[in-house]
């Protein structure tokens, strides 16, 4: 009766019967995903989870099964969510999603950045990889790249007030380009009218040139 009740998901019927429920799972692990669903609809996150992660590991070659585990672990905050995230972007190296979550669950690591570097090997123009892997370059040190990286950013998103703002400060206190930094300084200025100290400092820069 609990195997009919699991097959069409009946929650509300399951819900005095969780420790058959269990039982079946640990003896089939093909009824994992429809445990899984049950437990999320039951708001038993936690073993809705679980459940979720056996059924992958039966069926690792499924990208629509992963894509509900995974959606399912990112809603909840999973703690298997580094691990599909690892196992997914090596899986599926084609979903850009997958792998700019993956870099992302990585911080402003030199690993991150090598995960940028390789969607933008086959996506010059992914602004999220774009914008991420010039703040990684930055605060690893690796002045030229990121100005390569900023450039192409203030190209991809010329309206967003960040990457001139980087290019000013690069420009103001490390390569030292008066004319460029104006430039960097101007485009601040235009993007934030009602910051006078943006307007100002472009004017200096204009005036020193």
């Amino acid at each position: 009766l609990v195997k009919e009740y699991l097959k069409h998901r009946e929650a509300s019927k399951l819900a005095t019967h969780l420790d058959v429920m269990e039982q079946l799972v640990t003896q089939d692990r093909s009824l994992s995903e429809a445990a899984a669903e049950v437990y999320a609809q039951l708001h038993q996150n936690e073993k809705a989870n679980e459940a979720y992660y056996s059924a992958y590991n039966a069926n690792k070659k499924s990208k629509e099964l992963f894509d509900k585990v995974y959606d399912f672990a990112k809603k909840t905050n999973s703690i298997y969510r580094a691990s599909l995230l690892r196992q997914g972007s090596e899986s599926f190296p084609d979903d850009i999603t997958l792998k700019l979550d993956f870099a992302e669950s990585l911080g402003k690591s030199p690993r991150a950045l090598e995960v940028y570097n390789k969607i933008l090997a086959k996506d010059a123009n992914q602004l999220v990889a774009v914008r991420n892997a010039a703040e990684i370059y930055l605060s690893l040190g690796k002045t030229d790249s990121a100005l390569i990286m900023i450039h192409h950013w203030s190209l991809l998103e010329s309206q967003n007030v960040r990457p001139w703002s980087l290019l000013a400060d690069i420009y103001q206190h490390g390569k030292k380009d008066s004319v460029a930094a104006a430039e960097a300084l101007a485009k601040v200025s235009e993007l934030s009218p009602k910051d006078g100290k943006a307007a100002y400092a472009a004017s200096q820069a204009y005036s020193k040139i």
